[in-house]
């Protein structure tokens, strides 16, 4: 397991400069059809345990696919969504919910979750991005999730976030992220660092 720790910038930038980060055909309707499942679904995921897991890791796959399966009537249209989506969607409606999060963006004290390393690199680099953004400025990251998802308003804030934490070199890191997909990540890295923080039931 893979602390999150420091944002390896050079490599990163590197990677976007070479391509590696090119945004995928579209997440957003993959991540609509999950965050549609957790409002569904709602009381019955288990956010803090899944949230507490490492990232990526066979614990993690585990404990969603549960999820999904006990909330079969949920699940119409988000069969085929990634994993790391769904625990996206997962940590955005637990933490718009206040379940793992209070309001004010405090509770980031907590040890850092891990990364397993069978992780794909743009998604480990992509989580300890938002991880860096999160740690530096929780009240801006959360702004971005009070956004619509793929509006304008979304990029704005993650702009905004960006301009905010300059020391994790996100103005050349997001270049190759869609919106969508950073979103995501700052959602998972929000409820990973509150879960492992905050005292709560779910």
């Amino acid at each position: 397991m893979q602390p999150l720790g420091n944002v390896n910038i050079d490599q990163f930038n590197t990677r976007v400069r070479n391509g590696q980060y090119q945004a995928p055909t579209s997440v957003t309707g993959p991540y609509s059809r999950a965050l549609s499942f957790v409002n569904c679904a709602g009381g019955s995921i288990k956010s803090r345990e899944i949230l507490a897991t490492s990232f990526g890791s066979a614990e993690e796959s585990k404990l969603i696919d549960q999820t999904v399966r006990r909330n079969l009537r949920c699940n119409e249209g988000a069969g085929g969504v990634p994993v790391f989506l769904m625990r996206a969607a997962m940590s955005e409606g637990a933490l718009k919910s206040k379940k793992v999060l209070p309001g004010d963006g405090s509770g980031l004290s907590g040890a850092e979750p891990g990364i397993d390393p069978a992780i794909s690199p743009m998604l480990g680099d992509a989580i300890r991005l938002a991880s860096c953004q999160v740690k530096r400025d929780a009240g801006a990251a959360r702004a971005v999730l009070a956004t619509g998802l793929a509006s304008a308003e979304e990029k704005a804030a993650e702009e905004r976030l960006a301009a905010a934490t300059p020391q994790c070199g996100v103005r050349e890191q997001t270049a190759g992220l869609d919106s969508v997909t950073h979103r995501a990540m700052i959602a998972s890295a929000l409820g990973a660092h509150a879960a492992s923080g905050v005292s709560s039931k779910n």
